[in-house]
């Protein structure tokens, strides 16, 4: 029997080594490397900048901070995600508003256009697995209501419609058409969470597409709510100590990355054309081990022209097995298989039961219920790919019979 973990962190001699830089240097918290990764990042992805942060999580109320998103604001998501997105909107003081997905478990552009009303100031989807959304098709659509918009924040003002903010933290390095996803949404926000493609133990990214936004007074803001709106971070001031003195300009929050987390990410990242390519050759094997198999279906690694991250390796068994889901999981871990569920709909948690739900949400929970993710990461073999997926079936036919 084989032991085989879910996702464990990709680690390598490049990683370990930006590690031991960031040690050896004296300087651990925000600086150089920090700032280093989010030159890299920009240039990989094609954006005009990334700001980074301590979460996800960090990275979208930073962000609704900036637009002015609070108190009798709502932001429409979708019942299908980590509670990470709901929680995001909750904590800066507006309305989360819940709303169905489509087959391929995303946020569904009709149900969005239904749920609208004056108050709604934000769209949230959500890439699932690391497919992209239709960031287009969603842009077009909110753009027949943006006679229904309206905004006293400055930022808000000169989108001059219902924001976009993507929540991609599952599809660093997917793309959409030639163009790398954190180029298409108003806002993109990334996980650098330890289970991420790309990983900086605990962190996030922000990129944007604002044209009609100067990007460096933009950066400056986004930096400033992001370390207590202080007017000069540790690393400026002890550059030049004569000059200690600093001022707080606005009401932020405590959200910076440290360089030792950014280090991480700057070593993967170095190797992360080899870590995509590796996990699509995993997808791939799955894809091809289950081809013959009726009992049940993948998320597609490819929509239209939008190209999945292959974060996560999602199959959806038939309706007649979903009864069966916690078995089938149990009997995968007791051959050495370690499984998960992506994800469990806001709408079943304890926590959100009281939240604001517009149409029916009876697909995610359908979707919900069929759903087990292997594991898919560049260390898996492809022998190691082809026990899992035996394993699978054999989990299968046994509740079956």
């Amino acid at each position: 029997m084989q032991n085989i973990p879910f996702s464990p962190p990709f680690i390598d001699e490049r990683v370990i080594s930006e590690v031991n830089e960031v040690l050896n240097s004296g300087w651990i918290t925000t600086g150089p490397k920090c700032i280093q990764l989010e030159d890299s990042v920009s240039s990989y992805l094609g954006v005009n900048a990334a700001v980074s942060c301590n979460s996800w999580s960090s990275g979208a109320q930073i962000v609704l901070t900036l637009l002015g998103i609070g108190e009798g604001d709502e932001v429409i998501i979708p019942n299908y995600t980590y509670a990470a997105t709901l929680l995001a909107v909750y904590h800066v003081g507006a309305t989360p508003v819940i709303v169905d997905v489509d087959e391929n478990y995303q946020i569904n552009i009709a149900n969005i256009m239904e749920a609208i009303t004056p108050k709604t100031k934000a769209i949230m989807p959500v890439d699932i697995g690391g497919l992209p959304t239709d960031i287009e098709s969603l842009r077009i659509s909110l753009q027949k209501k943006s006679d229904q918009f309206h905004s006293k924040n400055e930022y808000h003002n000169m989108i001059g419609r219902i924001a976009i903010i993507s929540d991609a933290a599952h599809s660093f390095g997917a793309t959409i058409g030639s163009s790398k996803v954190g180029r298409q949404a108003d806002f993109t926000i990334f996980s650098l969470h330890a289970v991420k493609n790309l990983t900086s133990a605990e962190g996030g990214l922000i990129t944007f597409n604002l044209p009609q936004i100067d990007s460096e007074s933009l950066v400056k803001e986004l930096k400033l709510i992001r370390l207590n709106g202080q007017t000069k971070d540790a690393l400026a001031k002890t550059q030049n100590p004569a000059n200690w003195e600093y001022d707080i300009v606005l009401k932020g929050y405590k959200m910076n990355m440290p360089d030792i987390c950014a280090a991480i990410a700057l070593g993967q990242l170095k190797s992360y054309d080899l870590i995509n390519s590796e996990r699509k050759r995993v997808y791939d094997r799955y894809a091809a081990n289950f081809k013959n198999c009726q009992s049940l279906s993948i998320i597609p690694n490819k929509v239209d022209n939008r190209m999945s991250s292959y974060h996560l390796m999602m199959i959806s068994l038939n309706e007649n097995l979903k009864s069966f889901r916690n078995k089938i999981i149990s009997q995968c871990a007791d051959k050495g298989v370690s499984t998960n569920v992506h994800f469990k709909p806001l709408s079943l948690m304890t926590a959100f039961q009281n939240e604001q739900v517009r149409g029916s949400l009876t697909h995610s929970i359908e979707l919900f219920e069929r759903e087990i993710s292997l594991p898919i990461y560049p260390q898996l073999s492809n022998e190691q790919v082809d026990y899992i997926s035996k394993t699978i079936m054999n989990a299968i036919n046994e509740v079956a019979h």
